[in-house]
């Protein structure tokens, strides 16, 4: 008796075929066959999303010469109030930073202004 003959032959088959490429997906997520591809793709959508932004609009980071010069992290909030200092015509200033630990009471008369 032949159970996978004429049209239940051509049903099985992209069933198997469906099997083996989840099967390769599946290994391929577990051990990162595919992690070069994934992140050549970020790249590809992340160039071509990119938006143009105002010109007037700056992004001041913290880089490695940043941190050369300033030393360690966490600087003292006493570079912080400087740069607001320098920012006082822009219309708005956005700082995303966590202030954790405490500052010396020094830096009080720093922030009269901006409170």
């Amino acid at each position: 008796m032949n159970y996978f003959s004429g049209k239940s032959r051509r049903a099985v088959a992209p069933l198997v075929v469906s099997a083996l490429v989840s099967a390769v997906a599946a290994c391929g997520s577990w051990f990162n066959w595919f992690a070069a591809l994934d992140q050549a793709w970020y790249d590809v959508s992340i160039r071509l999303h990119l938006l143009d932004y105002p010109e007037d609009i700056a992004i001041v980071a913290i880089d490695e010469s940043s941190l050369d010069r300033l030393g360690a992290w966490p600087w003292n909030r006493r570079y912080h109030a400087l740069m607001l200092d320098r920012l006082d015509q822009a219309d708005a200033v956005v700082f995303d930073l966590i202030f954790a630990e405490a500052q010396s009471l020094a830096v009080k008369p720093l922030a009269k202004p901006y409170t």
